[in-house]
């Protein structure tokens, strides 16, 4: 859980620091809104607006809604299999990292080639996102029991889905 909440810190920090140092709202500069295309004087903007959504806006920055998932646990059999969770809110996420569950071990996405973090893979585990939104988890048969926190995220967004499988 410590690591969730290291990632939530350096994302709010890389996104602070991308706004006001990359060429990011001046002060009394307004800057259109990527969303409305409204001009928004961001030095008036207080804390309190960024906690109420206006009308007709998804989010404010650095207040996306929770992810929405099909389903946030899954129990496999020794068998092992596959099953397929969908973000219900958001059209396109990635995959972070696999923990095994009450261990500070964790195995990372893979970047690929482009650097999307749509594979990944750990001893006895598989994800994969499949047409944007969709993930595709797949457990190995095996003796042995299994318990894993699979951590995703869509821009400031995160969840976790949790996977046990049983032993024989």
């Amino acid at each position: 859980m410590d690591r969730i909440k290291l990632l939530h810190i350096t994302a709010i920090i890389m996104a602070a620091m991308t706004v006001f140092s990359c060429g990011g709202a001046k002060k009394s500069q307004k800057q259109p809104d990527a969303e409305t295309g409204t001009a928004i004087d961001w030095e008036a903007v207080s804390d309190d607006d960024v906690k109420t959504i206006p009308p007709g806006r998804k989010h404010m920055q650095g207040n996306w809604p929770a992810i929405k998932l099909s389903m946030d646990e899954i129990a496999f059999g020794a068998e092992g299999g596959s099953v397929t969770v969908t973000c219900e809110n958001y059209g396109k996420w990635w995959l972070n990292d696999v923990q095994i569950y009450g261990t500070e071990k964790y195995f990372h996405a893979d970047p690929g080639r482009d650097n999307e973090y749509l594979t990944l893979d750990a001893p006895g585990f598989s994800a994969r996102i499949i047409d944007g939104n969709k993930v595709k988890i797949t457990i190995s048969p095996s003796e042995a029991k299994g318990d894993w926190l699979l951590h995703l995220e869509a821009g400031d967004a995160f969840t976790q889905i949790r996977i046990t499988k049983e032993g024989r």
